[in-house]
């Protein structure tokens, strides 16, 4: 009973160098590590087509009118022992597009782009009797006959333009860090929403009311800068954000069609 463990003891000091000397790792290959290196891309491109024009169907998807529409969707990235870059595209086609962009250095610096843009439909089989839907001013044909109820307007037919209710929305995204030292680093991000297109607007006069397709475009701009300076034991971080709003069309202007009082033939309202 007393030699027993004296030779256990003897058999674990040996075997790990005897295993050790039967193995050879040298060709071994992981096949499940997670770090990459080099190029790597995935894409698919293809066409879709719609057979009839819908508002409806082609609200934030931009397949809203008849037709082929490309599609191009992918991810890739390039990667290397100093600095990575990944990328993401999705519907490239079509209204509803969204394009993304990541890279820099670990713990060094970083950048970002992003590109996003969502379509909004909501009516594109309307008319309208006034021109230049687009601008601030609504104008009437020269030869619109104006009466008090909507029956006695004797040139609707024929004066009456297509103009879809809709709009597109587009963000704009930049951003960067750079860490200068260990315990010093700033960044900056700059985004930018724009927002345009044609929607209904109520406008009224003393008797009578009516609806006009009205444009509209909103631009909002924010800018952020900021610095941190941190140790061990505590840090300070100071930022500075700005907001900046811009309405293009900040009034509204339309000729009435109905009869009216002398001098109300036109009208404005502030958007």
């Amino acid at each position: 009973m007393k030699r027993l463990p004296v030779s256990l003891a003897v058999m674990l000091a040996v075997s790990p160098a005897a295993f050790a000397q039967d193995v050879d790792t040298s060709n071994w290959k992981c096949e499940f590590c997670p770090f990459e290196d080099g190029y790597r891309g995935d894409y698919d491109v293809g066409a879709t087509g719609v057979s009839d024009d819908s508002a409806y169907f082609g609200n934030a998807t931009g397949y809203d009118e008849s037709g082929a529409y490309a599609n191009v969707y992918g991810d890739g990235s390039y990667k290397t022992d100093k600095q990575q870059v990944e990328w993401f595209i999705e519907d490239l086609g079509l209204d509803s597009r969204v394009i993304t962009l990541d890279g820099g250095n670990q713990g060094r610096y970083g950048y970002s782009f992003g590109w996003s843009q969502l379509p909004y439909r909501r009516f594109i089989t309307t008319s309208t009797v006034h021109s230049d839907a687009g601008n601030a001013t609504l104008n009437l044909p020269a030869d619109w006959v104006r009466a008090p109820l909507t029956s006695g307007f004797s040139a609707l037919g024929s004066s009456l333009t297509p103009q879809a209710i809709e709009s597109d929305r587009q963000t704009l995204e930049l951003g960067g860090f750079f860490n200068a030292t260990r315990n010093l680093g700033i960044r900056a991000d700059y985004r930018r929403l724009a927002n345009d297109g044609v929607r209904i607007r109520g406008g009224a006069g003393f008797t009578n009311a009516a609806q006009l397709a009205g444009p509209f475009e909103h631009v909002t701009d924010e800018v952020e800068i900021g610095m941190r300076y941190g140790g061990n034991m505590a840090f300070v971080d100071l930022s500075f954000y700005l907001s900046d709003f811009k309405n293009d069309f900040q009034a509204l202007t339309w000729q009435n069609p109905f009869t009216t009082a002398p001098g109300a033939d036109t009208s404005s309202m502030a958007q």
